[in-house]
């Protein structure tokens, strides 16, 4: 008998068992770069799934990327076009009339306000875009001067024209990390003009995070409200996630709080006081949660914990309870910078910066040009209440990263401390991202990042539907309500002058009452 053939025969066999067993059992949770992972976070199983995502750069520089939506589908995105005049960048914001000139070379053009041909502001340390959904209303705004206050224009045209009021913040001291969001106006909130929506905007100001609110489309702010006090010894302690709003005007602010608890400071009195609540006890490092509402109105959250692993839970009844967390990502993903958007109930995409190359995390002993990171998309339709959802992940940009090195747990390259997702009217998911590995080295992973100034601006997106008709943030706003001052002023540049010359006396004077009134100051006797 040879034996060497009998052992080689049993060695078969044995082989073939184990495959056969192999293949009754769920695929390992640590896939090795699958092109879309689908995570069983109860069964703590991956599988295959048939998700698929594309990218492309944008034709713009950027840095710490947001970007909105309008209506008709046009996408914009805050820019860095070049260097500013001191320590900073100019000011830009790129248009794309739809989501499929996006992925068209030249679709993207810089409509950013402009002064005698400068781009205005002049310059930025944190560029941010948004667009209210509900009125199509698109909003520039750029950190400017520098840490005390914004610039803020406006366009109710495609970004054709611009308003630009005299001052685009709250009194509140220090100005950094901004965010906003429009809001329904809650009961009791009188509006000051013809706009529908209450916008509110917050920044970290050091010892508190401070939030003012516009009456008036954005034309005029009234003085910071605290949401809540700096919780740690660090100067970016009240840094916080993007704002979201209910439809019934509930204003949501998801923070960190200095890297503590993941928590969630909500304002039912249009952005005027706010509640903290507790998102869960797990221990979080100094990263934003990021939130939103889905058409039924419950709010979805996720957040990373301090082994970088995604996690995800929802709300029901306001962010007073939250369901058990649902990992999102298995073990091999290492995931940083999550922001989420929210379609029909149920549906949610969450987006974030993501790699498989750190198996023990930031302790992992590798080289920084050996760890790739990628625009990460999970998708599910199945965030609903009382059932734990999965997620289907894709790596959007594939063998193509984003940037190289081992960390990106504070600042994350020209990711910063954020990026952004908005869904398109046709219920695409669409995330906003910076590049900073676009030569054939840094991409074959034999140099690090090539790009040292701004990164790239790029979109990612995944085939997937958050919505099955039109997405419910598209609603039409209704008419504004108690007018007091008439309608805000048409779409026209206003740098340099004063409150007064643009509003009027009546107006302006109107205004004033109302702003001291709200902060409790009554007349002497």
């Amino acid at each position: 008998m040879n034996t060497t053939r009998a052992s080689v025969s049993a060695l078969l066999v044995l082989g073939l068992l184990l495959s056969l067993l192999v293949a009754t059992q769920s695929v390992s949770a640590d896939p090795v770069d699958p092109a879309c992972e689908s995570y069983d976070s109860a069964a703590n199983a991956s599988s295959a799934c048939d998700v698929t995502g594309r990218w492309t750069q944008i034709g713009h520089n950027n840095f710490e990327p947001t970007m909105g939506v309008t209506p008709e589908g046009g996408l914009y995105m805050a820019t860095t076009p070049g260097r500013g005049v001191a320590v900073g960048w100019r000011a830009g914001v790129a248009k794309a009339e739809s989501l499929d000139s996006a992925f068209t070379s030249g679709g993207w053009t810089d409509v950013q306000p402009t002064i005698a041909g400068y781009s205005n502001p002049p310059e930025t340390n944190d560029p941010y875009a948004y667009v209210d959904p509900s009125t199509g209303r698109i909003f520039s705004f750029h950190m400017s001067p520098i840490l005390l206050c914004s610039i803020l224009s406006f366009s109710d045209d495609g970004g054709e024209t611009w308003t630009t009021p005299p001052v685009g913040c709250g009194p509140s001291g220090a100005w950094d990390h901004q965010t906003m969001v429009a809001a329904p106006p809650t009961p009791g909130t009188v509006m000051l003009g013809d706009y529908p929506n209450v916008l509110i905007q917050c920044v970290n100001s050091v010892y508190a995070e401070m939030c003012a609110r516009s009456l008036d489309g954005g034309l005029t702010w009234g003085a910071g409200y605290p949401a809540y006090p700096n919780p740690s010894l660090t100067g970016a302690g009240t840094q916080t996630g993007h704002l979201a709003a209910g439809s019934d005007g509930t204003i949501y602010l998801p923070s960190p709080n200095g890297g503590n608890q993941a928590s969630i400071y909500v304002s039912d009195d249009s952005g005027l006081t706010w509640t903290e609540r507790e998102i869960t006890d797990m221990d979080i490092p100094f990263s934003d949660p990021a939130i939103d509402l889905d058409a039924a109105g419950v709010l979805h959250v996720t957040w990373i914990d301090t082994d970088n692993h995604l996690w995800y839970s929802l709300s029901t009844d306001k962010a007073v309870t939250f369901t058990d967390p649902v990992r999102v990502t298995s073990t091999g993903v290492h995931a940083e910078l999550p922001a989420l958007v929210a379609g029909d109930a149920g549906r949610v995409a969450i987006a974030f910066a993501g790699t498989r190359d750190l198996p023990n995390g930031y302790d992992t002993d590798v080289a920084a040009k050996d760890v790739s990171w990628g625009a990460y998309i999970a998708v599910t339709d199945t965030a609903i209440p009382g059932q734990a959802p999965t997620f289907d992940i894709v790596n959007t940009t594939g063998d193509d990263p984003i940037q190289r090195g081992t960390s990106c747990n504070s600042r994350c390259l020209f990711l910063v401390d954020f990026i952004d997702v908005v869904v398109a009217p046709d219920g695409t998911p669409v995330a906003a991202f910076s590049d900073g590995c676009d030569n054939a080295a840094c991409i074959a992973g034999t140099a690090s990042n090539n790009v040292t100034d701004r990164g790239k601006g790029m979109i990612a997106v995944a085939d997937f539907d958050l919505c099955e008709e039109t997405c419910h943030q598209f609603t039409p706003a209704e008419g504004g309500q108690s007018p007091l001052l008439g309608a805000v002023l048409p779409a026209a540049e206003h740098i340099g002058f004063e409150a007064r010359d643009v509003l009027g006396d009546a107006r302006y004077e109107a205004l004033l009452q109302t702003h001291l009134d709200e902060l409790g100051f009554t007349p002497a006797e």
